[in-house]
């Protein structure tokens, strides 16, 4: 489970191993191209905060508590200087 700033979105995708590498390369993608307007360009960055369930009963039984350790790590990513993505403590980012 993933949170990200401003636009305030979560996302569910399976495999931990992918979820850092996945956000990663998101956060990066947005932050590598301006945004083109009619004002002008506008530089965007992303922060993202990442939790894990070892199994999808895990998700269906504590999706409050998974929204809650992303939403934690978002904190620490924004407290850490923004456009950065961080994992909850509570995750092992290692294959299931």
């Amino acid at each position: 489970m993933a949170r990200s700033c401003a636009a305030e979105s979560a996302k569910v995708t399976p495999g931990r191993a992918d979820l850092l590498a996945l956000a990663e390369r998101a956060r990066q993608c947005i932050s590598d191209n301006a945004f083109r307007t009619t004002a002008g360009d506008i530089a965007v960055t992303v922060s993202v905060g990442l939790a894990a369930a070892a199994q999808i009963r895990e998700i269906e039984k504590d999706c409050e508590n998974l929204l809650r350790q992303a939403d934690a790590a978002l904190y620490v990513a924004k407290a850490k200087g923004r456009n950065r993505v961080e994992i909850s403590p509570a995750v092992d980012p290692s294959p299931a």
